[in-house]
């Protein structure tokens, strides 16, 4: 499903909160990317950050 050009944000962020999808296409190319206008949306980057931060910081304590 093609979604609106008027959700992306420079270009390759998609912001939509009316979109119940977590996952859409990218615009451009294969593959997909994360609707940040979803409330889970920004907990699931922040595990992203996190996981592989607190792992070196872990690592040279």
């Amino acid at each position: 499903m093609p979604t609106d050009d008027r959700y992306w944000r420079m270009g390759s962020i998609y912001n939509n909160p009316d979109d119940g999808a977590l996952w859409v296409e990218k615009r451009f190319g294969l593959g997909y990317t994360i609707n940040m206008g979803r409330p889970d949306a920004k907990k699931y980057l922040l595990g992203f950050v996190l996981r592989p931060t607190s792992f070196l910081v872990l690592l040279f304590l």
